[in-house]
């Protein structure tokens, strides 16, 4: 996300004048959507349960996962295709190479149940993110706002 973009989605004030506001533009859920119980810990994702999967749009040749992990075991799914099964894959970024250069659909599914043990995501690498239509939409309508808001006399 770009500091224009964040500003936008963060609102502004009055014309021409920006609002100071933080946004953490680096947390997971920012970059990827999910099913199932999860607990969003800003730079990661932790969950135990069977069946939570985390799902990105990318663009390029490669993807990497970032996983800690010693316990559950994964599919790997590019484009709707399971292209690995990660059996306990530990504190690891496994990598997706040789993908044609094109946009892809990854998601990494949890396969079983892991009681007693926490599961952490940490990411998808290496591509790039694809904003929704609904951050699009947003977007679009603080833009409006701001524009609307400026002097007509620069």
């Amino acid at each position: 996300m770009t500091a224009l973009t964040a500003a936008l989605l963060t609102g502004t004030g009055t014309a021409g004048t920006a609002q100071a506001a933080t946004v953490d533009t680096n947390g997971v859920l920012e970059h990827v959507h999910t099913a199932g119980r999860v607990r969003d810990a800003g730079n990661t994702v932790q969950y135990s349960w069977p069946g939570v999967y985390f799902e990105g749009r990318v663009s390029g040749t490669g993807v990497g996962i970032v996983l800690d992990d010693s316990a559950a075991d994964y599919d790997v799914q590019v484009d709707g295709t399971t292209i690995a099964t990660l059996v306990t894959p530990g504190n690891t970024t496994h990598w997706v190479n040789g993908l044609p250069n094109r946009e892809h659909t990854v998601r990494l599914v949890k396969r079983n149940d892991s009681p007693g043990d926490t599961s952490t995501f940490g990411d998808l690498l290496g591509c790039h993110w694809h904003c929704s239509a609904h951050d699009d939409r947003v977007v679009s309508d603080r833009l409006t706002s701001f524009i609307a808001g400026l002097p007509l006399r620069w």
